[in-house]
């Protein structure tokens, strides 16, 4: 298991950070998931390497941007 910080656009509330964390936890590989609003970050456990575009398909559904590089 690994630990991976990311970094979200547009969450303003503990509503969005539930949004988000409901739809990390959809993604396979994804055990663990916490996000902050006033950080701007989400912070996931990984058991396996999940590819980038899985995660971040997950939070655009949440209706948010993940910020790559």
């Amino acid at each position: 298991m690994s630990n991976q910080e990311i970094v979200i656009t547009g969450m303003t509330c503990g509503h969005c950070e539930g949004k988000v964390i409901k739809e990390l936890l959809q993604v396979a590989g994804i055990s663990q998931a916490t996000a902050s609003s006033s950080t701007g970050k989400a912070l996931i456990t990984l058991e396996h390497e999940v590819a980038t575009e899985l995660i971040e398909r997950a939070v655009e559904l949440a209706g948010y941007r993940m910020v790559t590089g």
